[in-house]
């Protein structure tokens, strides 16, 4: 298997069986083993840049503790730890750590999990802490690269994330860290909080509906205190509202 094309067919295949397969079927025994095969077939930047949503699909579909679950769950790890290791941009950091985030979709539900109709969420999921340590790394390493935009980019990240846990927790780590920095870096808050509020305008679907409301709440939470600090701050910052990336409205 050389070409990204056919990394992505072979993902794209794994994805369906354990997506819409049964598990009452005689083969969904050997798919997470078939799996693992598949997945230490490819070297490891193809591991990462193409096949760490299958480890986590053996991972979730396995029996805790199998043989195949740790192994998967050894080579996911492996995955992050060469990604934020290869990671010199804010781009290049921000797109491993949205994608860790949104490979571990199955645990929870919505229509968008991808996750099998006949097996349950599972939010506690030692894969929960597992990414939830990959984004704190990730943000380490985003104030060290980039001191004048952490807000923004702690922001930008949050947005990025499916995951409605990480997604709430991203959220809380947010205002904790703008009532440390807006005072000193006025700028960065105001363009934080004007994507904050932009991404409002986006439409969502029923499942995800809380993300809007989360949005509007930190915003309100946060504004009155950008505008003490910086008004002509607060002012960049509400600019986003009513935002449409229609641009009609």
């Amino acid at each position: 298997m050389q070409s990204g094309a056919a990394q992505e067919d072979l993902r794209d295949r794994l994805d369906s069986l354990f997506r819409y397969g049964n598990p009452k079927s005689p083969y969904w025994v050997e798919l997470p083993a078939c799996s693992l095969l598949a997945v230490e077939s490819v070297s490891l930047d193809e591991q990462a840049s193409v096949l760490a949503y299958a480890s986590v699909q053996v991972v979730f579909y396995s029996a805790p503790d199998s043989p195949a679950a740790i192994r998967a769950m050894e080579l996911f790890r492996d995955c992050l730890a060469h990604r934020i290791l290869k990671a010199d941009t804010v781009g290049e950091l921000l797109e491993a750590a949205i994608g860790a985030a949104n490979a571990i979709c199955v645990l929870e539900g919505g229509i968008l999990s991808g996750r099998n109709r006949f097996v349950p969420v599972h939010p506690q999921h030692s894969l929960m802490q597992v990414v939830a340590n990959y984004l704190e790394e990730t943000r380490k390493k985003l104030r060290v690269l980039q001191p004048s935009t952490v807000l923004a980019n702690h922001m930008s990240l949050t947005l990025g994330v499916r995951v409605e846990t990480l997604y709430r927790r991203l959220m809380s780590q947010f205002q904790t860290e703008f009532a440390l920095r807006v005072e000193s870096f006025g700028a960065d808050a105001g363009l934080a909080l004007k994507n904050l509020i932009r991404y409002t305008g986006y439409s969502q679907p029923d499942d995800d509906a809380y993300r809007k409301q989360v949005c509007h709440d930190v915003f309100g939470a946060l504004i009155a205190r950008l505008d003490m600090v910086s008004p002509a701050d607060a002012a960049v910052a509400r600019s986003g509202i009513g935002w449409s990336p229609r641009g009609d409205i």
